[in-house]
């Protein structure tokens, strides 16, 4: 806006604004890591807010600190907005803790996806087609029209690799878990049952 700036994804990126003066570099491996840094380059100290999204997807409190000294906590779907003097080098560090959790399918409770923060996990079930007509789906229905659907998949439940690394394992299954974004050209899995009461 006219004074503020808001950090609403974490992705490695530069800012340069110009007409301020002021230049913002966003540092992170997100979300191979839990965490994103945020450094100030300005030639005067400038009164300004920064204004940084905290996800819903964080079961825990995020934590912020400048210059090394934490913040406040804040809940998820909130914003922290460190506010003040800004100076050269001044630096913000953001951690949004990831766990893992269950999102049923619409309308179906008893079909669910696992994510992990903000990322939807899926089973891989080998390699996909290399060519022809089933290698993308377009034109043509995506369920079976004969006959009742597979069952879902039982196994459960996935666990996160220590410390998290974005390494999934999963009991009941010999089929590796990784999350949806980093498959490519494989069939896949993404709803499982879940237990009924």
């Amino acid at each position: 806006s006219d004074n503020d700036l808001y950090v609403n994804l974490f992705i490695a990126s530069e800012l340069n604004w110009l007409e301020k003066g002021f230049r913002v570099k966003q540092t992170t491996r997100f979300p191979a890591e839990q965490k994103t840094s945020i450094s100030i380059q300005t030639d005067h100290p400038q009164e300004r807010t920064i204004f940084i999204r905290i996800p819903r997807w964080t079961d825990e409190r995020a934590i912020v600190k400048v210059n090394g000294r934490a913040l406040q906590e804040a809940h998820a779907q909130g914003a922290i907005s460190p506010y003040g003097n800004l100076e050269n080098c001044d630096s913000i560090e953001v951690t949004v803790p990831m766990h893992l959790y269950d999102e049923a399918l619409a309308g179906d409770p008893y079909s669910v996806a696992t994510l992990y923060g903000p990322l939807v996990l899926a089973t891989t079930l080998g390699e996909g087609p290399k060519d022809g007509p089933t290698k993308v789906i377009h034109g043509r229905p995506t369920a079976p029209t004969v006959g009742p659907p597979a069952p879902l998949p039982i196994y459960s439940p996935i666990s996160v690799g220590s410390p998290p690394d974005l390494h999934f394992s999963c009991a009941g299954s010999q089929s590796p878990v990784v999350a949806m974004y980093q498959l490519k050209d494989q069939k896949y899995s993404v709803y499982r049952a879940a237990a009924k009461p």
